[in-house]
């Protein structure tokens, strides 16, 4: 009698079965080594459609070691049935594939099918972001190989035929229904850059066509986010918000450093210098950063802040 098992699977073919032949020559090693071996591990393939199917089988030994178990006795009725061992390194094989090459592709299949309007490098873009996300929880992605894993090796216990999309789907369906939320907030994610990359090579084109009517500017934050605009002789710069793309237009727009930004954008300058009271947030750092292109300078330390510094905090509004 044959212990054997069907594996089928329509994705990434190729790699389960990279993954199944290193546990069967596992296996192997391991028989020979121990001189037991109720028999060899064979992997045959065959295709049909877009499935393909690897058939794992421990085919009988050769008649010499038939005639008596490695005691000398004849052989009982449990060497010649199912090998826990077989089907423990093949459920190990399955949940290494479903977790690595199998999840790529059910993720790029969920982008697919639920993002048309993404173009093909919009949604390999977003896969990247989903993979990130994923590797980003480390204490849960050892639950997600666990379940799947576990789920595993108690349906082998008495199957002989695993499709790995019909387990998915049936028996591991919160493994999978957690890949669609991981993928969704990845589209998110990556509609949320790209909005902010379109905003910000919008500020950069609206920077480059203004011609710079001062030279050096001095912008002193305080803490409460107010803000005053001098020029190099002391006098007071005047920001005329409606010129500026980020003219207010909702409640987020007196945020201190939305106005900041929107300030440095209106006011044609050759050269911008920040005396700042408080930390600026590393989106806004970076975004003059890329707005700007090193024409933002932050005061390192100057008379003029000195004696700001000495001055009471107001608060803010």
């Amino acid at each position: 009698m044959l212990d054997q098992l069907v594996i089928g699977t329509a994705q990434a073919a190729a790699s389960l079965r990279q993954r199944l032949e290193r546990e069967l020559t596992g296996l192997s090693r391991e028989a020979t080594s121990q001189q037991s071996g109720p028999g060899s591990p064979r992997l045959t393939q065959h295709e049909r459609g877009p499935w393909v199917f690897f058939v794992c089988r421990l085919e009988p030994a050769s008649a010499g070691s038939r005639c008596a178990g490695r005691d000398g006795r004849e052989p009982g009725p449990e060497e010649g049935a199912a090998r826990p061992e077989l089907r423990n390194r093949l459920a190990r094989a399955l949940a290494a594939f479903i977790h690595g090459e199998h999840r790529l592709c059910l993720m790029q299949r969920l982008l697919a099918r639920r993002y048309t309007h993404l173009a093909p490098d919009e949604r390999q873009a977003v896969l990247g972001y989903a993979r990130a996300r994923l590797e980003s929880q480390p204490g849960r992605e050892r639950e997600r190989r666990r379940l799947v894993g576990d789920r595993l090796a108690a349906y082998l216990k008495g199957a002989e035929v695993v499709l790995v999309e019909g387990f998915l789907r049936f028996r591991c369906r919160e493994y999978v229904e957690e890949l669609e939320q991981v993928v969704d907030r990845a589209v998110d994610e990556f509609l949320l850059d790209r909005e902010y990359r379109d905003f910000v090579r919008l500020l950069q084109q609206f920077v480059d066509v203004q011609e710079p009517k001062l030279g050096v500017v001095h912008v002193f934050v305080d803490p409460s986010g107010s803000l005053r605009l001098v020029d190099e002789g002391g006098r007071p710069v005047d920001v005329p918000a409606a010129a500026s793309p980020l003219a207010p237009e909702g409640p987020d727009a007196g945020e201190a450093d939305d106005h900041l930004l929107s300030a440095l954008v209106t006011v044609g300058a050759r050269r911008f210098v920040l005396h700042a009271r408080r930390p600026l947030g590393a989106d806004t750092e970076e975004m003059l950063e890329q707005v700007f292109a090193g024409r933002v300078e932050t005061c390192k330390g100057c008379e003029r802040c000195r004696r700001r510094s000495r001055r009471p905090v107001t608060p803010g509004p």
